[in-house]
């Protein structure tokens, strides 16, 4: 009988080229920082903060860089405490975007009273803001009453800020980008539903809605 021989395997025992394994490396290292950095420029937004309405937080001239929000499933997820890009349009005494924190969400009611906001009837902890928030309108109180498609937006500098108190609630089709609130602030700092209860009736609170 003709004996069959054992044929060896020549790819098996082929050697790998060190320096082609570490050129591919390097390649696919390049490739995944080009797409990390396409897809940072499509879903991160810069804004330059202009005025003092967000202070301690922002101040005039930082840069704030936020995540684009133009579709319902991302404004739908928009948390209390968040600081929003809203686009106020061109109508009224403030126009175009502006950046405020996000205080009551769809559904809330939202009142102003005795220099503190309250969420539901129950105080807002709130150690971010600076100066104590009033009415702006000489009313003892004020309250909100978002829909299921709206916010209530204040700026951090309560003495010093066009917002809610001036514009009533915003629709969340203007909300354009976010920032959550560890980007900008200690998570420890709230916001925070206490158990202190409002002592002014709701229904003696004109509705600033609008």
């Amino acid at each position: 009988m003709k004996e069959i021989g054992c044929v060896e395997n020549n790819s098996k025992n082929k050697k790998r080229n060190p320096k082609k394994i570490i050129t591919k490396i390097i390649l696919c290292g390049f490739l995944l920082v080009i797409l990390y950095l396409c897809f940072r420029e499509v879903t991160n937004v810069d804004y330059k903060v202009e005025g003092a309405s967000m202070l301690p937080t922002l101040k005039s001239g930082d840069l704030w860089t936020g995540k684009l929000c133009n579709t319902d499933h991302c404004r739908n997820f928009l948390k209390r405490g968040e600081t929003v890009v809203v686009n106020l349009g061109s109508d009224g005494p403030i126009t175009g975007e502006v950046i405020k924190r996000i205080i009551g969400l769809p559904l809330d009611t939202v009142t102003i009273a005795d220099g503190n906001v309250y969420i539901n009837g129950y105080k807002l902890i709130e150690e971010y803001t600076q100066g104590k928030i009033s009415s702006n309108h000489g009313y003892n109180c004020i309250s909100f009453y978002p829909g299921t498609d709206e916010l209530v937006i204040l700026g951090d500098n309560r003495e010093h800020s066009w917002d809610a108190r001036g514009f009533g609630v915003v629709k969340l089709s203007k909300v354009k980008a976010y920032a959550s609130f560890d980007k900008y602030n200690d998570i420890s700092l709230g916001p925070v539903i206490s158990q202190e209860k409002l002592s002014i009736p709701e229904e003696e609170c004109p509705d600033f809605s609008y």
